[in-house]
């Protein structure tokens, strides 16, 4: 599976931390599995993950607080990944090593809320101005996302459960009520690098890209280049020095 990034999970563990790396350590230990360490992220749209090449079991953070049942739960799933091997996935191997360390047999766990932010209303910064968000409650319906519930926010990201219980992070932009409409994104100025790294100024909700005989609005930086829309709320990706100023 996927490995992480190492430098931002090296933060000193809690004793519920420490109590759920011992678990899963202890449990691959009595099947003869040495040479593993456990570690701890800050992601919401995963709750752990089992990286054989590293022999590295990662756990959230963020499941540890608001759920030690889910916790467990997630803890025994990729110590069952472990155990089944790199080729088991979530086939029968997986599903009955997962059943005898008491874990759900299920491919993806159900997102969850931070129990001290549910019902909290957040004010969340957009590219349309500030917007109210109410974690575990607000729903919205996003183009083919259908209904969506805000899960967590992450800056300019949030996680979004859908009504079939698929995860989605997703811009913080969907979130206010004037997202797709390119008039009402708020004016600001931004220096981006080109493809020769010459700087840039793009001024967002002004700079225009004129494409196939359409206008399109500058509404996001994204890296070298500016995600635009259209009066009707289509989205092109066009390189800085593309656009122009009006």
């Amino acid at each position: 599976m996927t490995t992480t990034k190492r430098g931002t999970y090296w933060l000193p563990k809690s004793s519920a931390e420490r109590l759920i790396e011992s678990m899963i350590l202890d449990t691959l230990s009595t099947r003869g599995l040495s040479g593993w360490s456990v570690i701890f992220s800050r992601e919401s749209h995963r709750l752990g993950v089992c990286a054989y090449s590293t022999k590295e079991i990662t756990i959230s953070r963020k499941v540890i607080l608001s759920d030690w049942a889910q916790a467990v739960d997630t803890a025994m799933h990729e110590a069952a990944h472990a155990i089944a091997g790199p080729t088991a996935g979530h086939g029968p191997r997986w599903k009955a090593m997962a059943r005898e360390l008491g874990a759900t047999p299920k491919a993806k766990a159900e997102g969850f809320v931070n129990t001290h932010d549910h019902g909290e209303t957040k004010q969340v910064k957009t590219s349309y101005g500030p917007t109210p968000v109410i974690l575990g409650e607000t729903t919205l319906t996003v183009e083919r996302f259908g209904l969506i519930t805000v899960m967590d926010l992450q800056r300019k990201k949030f996680l979004g459960k859908a009504a079939d219980g698929k995860l989605y992070t997703l811009s913080v932009d969907r979130l206010h009520p004037n997202y797709g409409d390119p008039s009402k994104i708020a004016q600001r100025a931004v220096k981006l690098k080109d493809g020769r790294g010459r700087e840039v100024e793009i001024i967002l909700g002004k700079s225009t890209y004129i494409h196939e005989g359409r206008s399109y609005i500058a509404t996001e930086p994204r890296n070298r280049n500016v995600v635009c829309m259209d009066p009707q709320g289509n989205q092109l990706l066009v390189p800085a020095e593309y656009l122009t100023k009006n």
